[in-house]
C-alpha cells in the first residue's frame, strides 16, 4: 500500500469562508483527510464538507465533518469518491489557523 502527501490547504489564518481547490484524486483509493485548527478569537467555529466532483464544476456532499470549536485535529477517512475533492468550509466567528493536508491510498 503505498502513500501518497496531499495538500488541501497549506496553515494559514482563515477569517472568511471558503473552498478549497480541487484536488485530483482519481489514482487514490482512499483518502485520509487530516484537519488541524487553531482557534484565534476564542469564539469561532468551522464547519467542513467534503465534496466530491466528477468534472471539477458540479460538486456534491460526500463527507460532513463535525463542527469544529477548539484547537485539535480530525482525521477523517474517505473512499467511494468521484475524480475531484475539495473542502467547503463555513467560518463562523473572526477567524482560525488551519491547514489541511492528508494522504492518498494509490490504487493497487
Amino acid at each position: 500500500m503505498e502513500r501518497m502527501p496531499l495538500v488541501f490547504r497549506s496553515s494559514a489564518t482563515i477569517d472568511e469562508s471558503e473552498n478549497t481547490e480541487a484536488v485530483d484524486v482519481s489514482a487514490f483509493e482512499e483518502l485520509i483527510i487530516k484537519i488541524v485548527a487553531s482557534e484565534e478569537a476564542g469564539t469561532s467555529t468551522l464547519d467542513i464538507v467534503i465534496q466530491d466532483s466528477d468534472d471539477g464544476t458540479t460538486w456534491n456532499t460526500h463527507t460532513t465533518v463535525a463542527q469544529i470549536t477548539s484547537n485539535g485535529t480530525t482525521i477523517k477517512r474517505i473512499d467511494k469518491f468521484l475524480r475531484y475533492v475539495r473542502l467547503a468550509i463555513t467560518l463562523g466567528g473572526t477567524s482560525y489557523t488551519l491547514a489541511v493536508t492528508g494522504w492518498g491510498i494509490k490504487r493497487q
